[in-house]
């Protein structure tokens, strides 16, 4: 949801920066407050989202954390504490790779 908002407050940020160099509105600026709330327009928007290292490790660590789980009463590979602990470990990455959104600096 952060992304979203985020994306849409670049998106716009963009747009108001090329009406005041060029004096033209932006063909997507109607349709955007329109479709923005109610979904993304992927399809219409330039914006991309460049996923930094920390999401990538996060994802990493996310499907680890389920694979362990998973696999944990069938092989006893992770004790119950040792389990709590990784998932925890990959809830911090979550919330901290969040942060490096902020910015907008990995929407191109």
């Amino acid at each position: 949801v952060m992304m979203t908002f985020t994306g849409y407050y670049v998106r716009k940020s963009k747009q108001q920066k090329l009406t005041e160099t060029t004096g033209k509105r932006g063909d997507l600026d109607t349709r955007m407050s329109i479709a923005a709330l109610s979904r993304w327009a992927v399809e219409t928007t330039p914006l991309k989202v460049k996923p930094s290292e920390l999401s990538k490790i996060n994802t990493t660590l996310q499907f680890a954390a389920m694979a362990a789980g998973i696999c944990q009463p069938l092989f006893g590979i992770l004790t119950a504490v040792q389990l709590n602990y990784f998932c925890w470990l990959t809830a911090a990455t979550t919330v901290s790779s969040s942060f490096t959104y902020i910015g907008g600096n990995a929407f191109t």
